[in-house]
């Protein structure tokens, strides 16, 4: 019995992810700057691509096979000019599991850490993702022509390999998932993030001359969108290291919050700022 309702449930999850994908709005190209891009909707997160006055950069590789068709056809109905690398973000599956769907021999971009992470997730994929082929550490300088494409590694955020990839011309820079949109921001800790590291990478990304960020799941962010969250997360972990010293349990400083006290499948900020406060 218990074979068969794997089987069925098994059946159900694929149904589902297909139905979810059949269902996510059409990929939309919304011109952000004279250079950069938005693609919105598809399967997975927002992406962009950078045009050059040769070529095209994509960022971010979306969901799904069909997504990343998409995304394609989007980028050609503006421009006949090639696509030639893509640049990664960080390693998340809404952000990469579309790279199957782009042609093998892309070069791909991305600090060193995602592509661990990726490696790791092979580990447990049929079909493999395709994986960075050149790395970073700290940073990366892109010349394509006149145009000048900057990424960079501030330190652990939502995950240990964001990169922020910064276009000086257009004062633009694509974030990825360091900002959320009227909730508070995830950080994986399976993957190295860390609260306190997002918060010197906002202030990192805030020292650059940009006007508009564009994250994985929000509408484009001003400099006063990013500095509020920044004010945000650290009002969060003050009064959280206060109850701890109060002597509140985890449960207390929830309650403190409005939290809910059940589990849920990704720990809050409050949470994360907890464990790293007491795991240290």
């Amino acid at each position: 019995m218990k074979k068969y309702t794997s089987v069925i449930v098994t059946i159900l999850l694929a149904c589902l992810a297909v139905a979810s994908q059949d269902s996510a709005p059409p990929v939309e190209a919304v011109r952000i700057s004279e250079h950069v891009y938005e693609l919105r909707g598809g399967s997975g997160s927002n992406s962009a691509f950078i045009l050059s006055d040769e070529e095209v950069f994509i960022i971010d590789g979306k969901m799904s096979d069909k997504a990343a068709a998409d995304m394609l056809a989007a980028v050609q109905a503006i421009t006949d000019k090639p696509v030639t690398h893509i640049l990664l973000t960080h390693s998340d599956g809404d952000h990469v599991n579309g790279l199957t769907g782009f042609p093998a021999s892309l070069p791909i971009l991305a600090q060193n850490n995602t592509k661990i992470h990726m490696v790791g997730a092979n580990e447990d994929r049929d079909v493999k993702l395709p994986l960075p082929t050149l790395t970073f550490s700290d940073s990366f300088t892109i010349e394509s022509g006149s145009l000048v494409i900057e990424m960079y590694h501030f330190g652990q955020a939502h995950t240990d390999g964001d990169a922020v990839i910064y276009i000086p011309a257009d004062k633009v820079a694509v974030i990825g998932d360091l900002y959320f949109e009227g909730r508070d921001p995830l950080i994986h800790l399976h993957k190295n993030g860390s609260s306190y590291g997002l918060v010197k990478t906002l202030k990192a990304i805030l020292n650059l001359d940009v006007d508009v960020f564009l994250s994985g799941h929000a509408e484009p962010a001003g400099r006063s969108d990013i500095q509020a969250l920044l004010e945000s997360i650290e009002e969060k972990q003050i009064k959280v290291e206060s109850l701890i010293k109060e002597g509140k349990s985890l449960d207390d400083i929830k309650t403190a919050f409005g939290l809910p006290l059940t589990e849920s499948r990704w720990k809050s900020l409050v949470e994360v700022i907890h464990i790293e406060l007491t795991e240290k």
